[in-house]
Parts: structure tokens; sequence; C-alpha cells
């Protein structure tokens, strides 16, 4: 059997980096089972009018990087053509500067692909029409792709279960079942809702004490970051006793702060978060993506959008005292505070 593939994608991303290890296994599979790469290759010369060559083999490559931008992945045909370009998505915020940038490091013919959960295809290919000015029903709904047409390219949206689908069914090693299986596993992990049975340690007292110095670090963090001006409570709702988070202003917006246990679950490794909702007093969302973009940009996902709103993730230091905790989330509120203020008032020389 070959390398097993999660050991050569967790090798590389560990557990912290749900969309690069996704994606490095999708790779893996792509190059190590050859029908599955030609079977990619196929589907979109079909659904784009010939868009990628169907003769033409690809080599598959992650964390592509052209003309200073990182793309998931790439396939690569004769002479480095990059025909194929894929970002991969579970709950990280997609840019519009990244959907124009990688048309133009597309080459022609060529296909970019964006491979959400299934939940997101709708609300992706309404942004894809915002930035491209297309309309909704430029896109055809073919073998589980949603596909544009822009001439001698195209844009695709599809959801992970669909391409796994694709790709298994055109794979007739026997390896790759077991393959398969596991990241469908991981996908179905990172965006289900199935109910899990509880184990009875799950209910020891315990749990909620982490739980409960969680909001308590929060609060100390908070406290220290007002004392430094990074952001304001007064005035400002504040939960009660023993609840999960609070009201907080950082620089002309208001936001929710604390312990999410939904956003921990199904975004990224943290419990705590700042949540960003429209209303009186708060940006809108895509104010807040621009604004806080350059977050996503130090080599780890901060910024996401979850059902709706827009969220930071907080990421807290391992095998460190409670101290260095409290300094690190400092340190992030004061780099989400400097995005803020920069954006507001953008230096005129810059």
């Amino acid at each position: 059997m070959p390398t097993a593939m999660f050991a050569h994608a967790a090798s590389r991303w560990g557990s912290k980096q749900a969309e690069n290890l996704a994606t490095s296994a999708l790779v893996y599979l792509l190059n190590t089972y050859e029908e599955a790469g030609r079977a990619l290759v196929a589907v979109m010369g079909r659904l784009n009018q010939g868009s990628v060559p169907l003769e033409e083999h690809l080599r598959f490559v992650e964390q592509f990087v052209a003309a200073g931008t990182r793309i998931d992945a790439a396939g690569l045909g004769q002479g480095g053509a990059r025909r194929v370009l894929i970002e991969c998505k579970f709950g990280a915020v997609l840019g519009d500067s990244q959907i124009d940038g990688y048309l133009d490091e597309l080459a022609t013919p060529g296909s970019l692909i964006f491979i959400v959960p299934r939940q997101r295809r709708t609300e992706t290919i309404s942004q894809v029409c915002r930035v491209l000015d297309l309309q909704p029903t430029d896109f055809a709904d073919q073998e589980a792709f949603m596909t544009a047409n822009l001439g001698d390219q195209a844009v695709a949206v599809t959801d992970w279960l669909s391409v796994l689908d694709i790709l298994e069914a055109a794979t007739t090693d026997g390896d790759a079942a077991a393959e398969f299986g596991q990241l469908r596993s991981y996908v179905d992990l990172m965006t289900g809702d199935d109910f899990v049975a509880l184990a009875p340690e799950e209910l020891a007292g315990r749990v909620g004490a982490r739980w409960w110095q969680y909001t308590q670090v929060f609060e100390e963090a908070v406290a220290a970051a007002q004392l430094k001006g990074i952001l304001v409570t007064e005035g400002i709702l504040a939960g009660s006793h023993g609840s999960s988070g609070r009201g907080l202003r950082i620089g002309p917006w208001l936001v929710w702060g604390g312990a999410h246990a939904g956003a921990w679950s199904d975004t990224a490794d943290t419990p705590l978060w700042l949540n960003f909702t429209e209303g009186p007093g708060r940006p809108q969302h895509e104010t807040v993506l621009t604004a806080l973009r350059t977050l996503n940009s130090t080599g780890s996902d901060r910024v996401f959008e979850r059902k709706g709103h827009v969220m930071v993730g907080l990421y807290l230091p391992s095998a460190v005292d409670r101290g260095e905790v409290v300094a690190s989330l400092v340190t992030q509120l004061s780099e989400i505070r400097a995005a803020i203020d920069a954006f507001a008032n953008p230096d005129p020389t810059g």
C-alpha cells in the first residue's frame, strides 16, 4: 500500500490548519492515483467547452506561488502552464482579491475551481458573481460543478464530497478506497453537524473548569488590552457572571468577544473568538473582511466567515504559563486594532 495519505498530509500541516491539511491530501490523491487526476481534467474539459485540453496530463502541486500569490493547489501542464488552479475552503474567508488574482495567474485555456463545504456553495457563487460582474444564471449546474465560462477560461464552484465522489469513481486501484475514505471522513468531520454520542468523561466537572478558565484568561487579556488603549469596555453590555463573553469596542467598531463553542468545533482550533455582526455601531461584513485581510497573510488563517458572521480566532499558545497566554492574547488584540486603524486612517504616502 502507498504511504498513508494522512501521514503524508499531517506531517506537513499538523492538526491546526484544516484547509491546508485537506488540500495536501487532495493533491496526494490526484498525483498518487493518475486516474483521479485525469478524471478531474476530463470533467473540466467537458464542462468548460475545452478549457482544459482532455489529452493533457497535469502534475498537481500544493501551495503554488505565482507573482507573490499563494494558491492552494495548481495543475501544471506542458511547460508549467497553469491549466487548473484550485482554492480549498472550509470556514476561512475567500477574499475578493483571490478570485480576481487567481484568474490573472491562470493559463489560457484554463479552469479556476473553488472547493467549499456544500452549505457554502451558494454564497461562494454570489461572491464570484459580484467580483467578476456575472449573474447566477451564468453558472450551469453539471456533474456537481457550478460552472461559468469566461471565453478561454472558466470558473467552477463545487463541494468537497462531490469532488471525492467523481475522483474515487474513476480510480480502479485497490488501495484507493481506504485513502479516499480517510479524506472523506475528515471532510465530514470539518463540515458535518451530526450528533456524536457523549462519553462519560466529557461530562466531568473538569471540562467545565477548563471552559471557565478560557473565559477568565480572555477577561484578563481584555483588562490588560484596555490599559494599553487597545480596546474599550466602559458603557458596553457585559455578559453575566459565568457567561462566555462580552461586548467590546475596538477602535470605532463594536464586537463580541469570548469563548465560542460552535466556532471552535467547526472553524479553527481555538475556543476564543471575536464575532463581528452587522448592526448599529457595527461595520458591514465586507468592510471587516477588507480591514482585517492582512491578518491572514502571516501563515495561518485568523479571519473566517461563519454562518453569516465574520469571526476572528484568538489563538492560545500551548505549554506556557498563564501570564504568557494572556500576553499572547493582548498581542493579537493589538494586531487587530492596528489593522482596523490602518483601514480607517490609510497612510496617504502609501
